[in-house]
């Protein structure tokens, strides 16, 4: 994934001008009006109902406008109490624009906006960035139930036609968790393989993700566990596999394969019990 990581630093060296920051209900702000004592500069609060409560002219709607729109009205309400009022607002906190990112991040959660809709491109690294075992697709939900956009991952990698992947403020964004097989024992790269979008795959192609075997395991002895309320298990003589004198094995979702030391005495079953353990804190091999 580092190329969405490069994405990311070339879109946030992009400034964001305050005049393209809308004020909502619930953010904080900081008013300065120059040589108006009575109007010291400490933050406020704008209210559910989306005004602020100022010194001198009272209450001022605030919500929908940017700060340069709301500066400009205090300073024409206080024009005829102060000679040339010089105003500035600048939101201090945000509380008006949360997005939720949900998923196969590092940091899932909530998240505010700091303009009136942000690049997919990025929120992801907002929020930690993709987990290992992210999938190929992100699920945009857009607010008040609207609709629902499936993006490739693809497409957000390669840099190009970015701009037309927004988040708005209050859509969900879920990077659901790729479908996993694991290679585990005596191979030279053990751990879990996202599989692709109806991605099929075999004992052979798997044993390949994990780089082959070791010169001690014994192939022949390889299993494949399913896991499920009742484990199953399933010898596999990878070694025939590769000869081409046995058929390979299809692989499902979330299956095991496992394949054993020449030196191992461990039972059948304990083998699927310490497969099964190993795979839960398995490094997970993004492809």
């Amino acid at each position: 994934m580092a190329g969405l990581s490069l994405i990311l630093f070339a879109y946030m060296a992009q400034a964001v001008t305050p005049d393209a920051v809308r004020v909502g209900p619930g953010d904080l702000l900081t008013i300065r009006a120059l040589h108006v004592p009575e109007m010291p500069e400490r933050p406020v609060r704008v209210d559910d109902a989306g005004f602020v409560q100022l010194a001198m002219i009272g209450r001022v709607e605030a919500a929908g406008r940017t700060t340069q729109e709301l500066s400009k009205d205090i300073e024409r309400r206080l024009v005829d109490l102060v000679r040339e009022p010089q105003v500035t607002v600048e939101v201090m906190e945000t509380r008006s624009r949360p997005v939720s990112v949900f998923g196969s991040v590092r940091k899932p959660g909530v998240y505010q906006m700091d303009r009136p809709k942000l690049r997919l491109v990025e929120l992801l690294p907002i929020a930690g960035g993709l987990e290992p075992d992210a999938g190929s697709r992100v699920i945009v939900a857009r607010a008040n139930g609207g609709a629902v956009e499936t993006i490739p991952m693809s497409k957000l990698m390669n840099g190009q036609n970015t701009d037309q992947y927004w988040v708005f403020p209050n859509d969900s964004v879920t990077v659901p968790r790729a479908k996993l097989i694991y290679v585990l024992g005596d191979v030279r790269r053990p751990g879990g393989f996202p599989l692709k979008d109806d991605e099929t795959i075999t004992a052979l192609q798997a044993l390949a993700l994990a780089e082959g075997a070791q010169i001690t395991a014994a192939t022949k002895n390889s299993r494949i566990i399913r896991k499920g309320d009742e484990p199953s298990e399933q010898t596999v003589n990878l070694r025939s596999v590769l000869e081409g004198k046995a058929q390979d094995f299809a692989l499902e979702p979330n299956d095991i394969l496992f394949v054993p030391s020449s030196a191992s005495k461990r039972t059948s079953i304990k083998i699927a019990e310490a497969a099964m353990q190993m795979a839960v804190g398995a490094v997970i091999w993004r492809r």
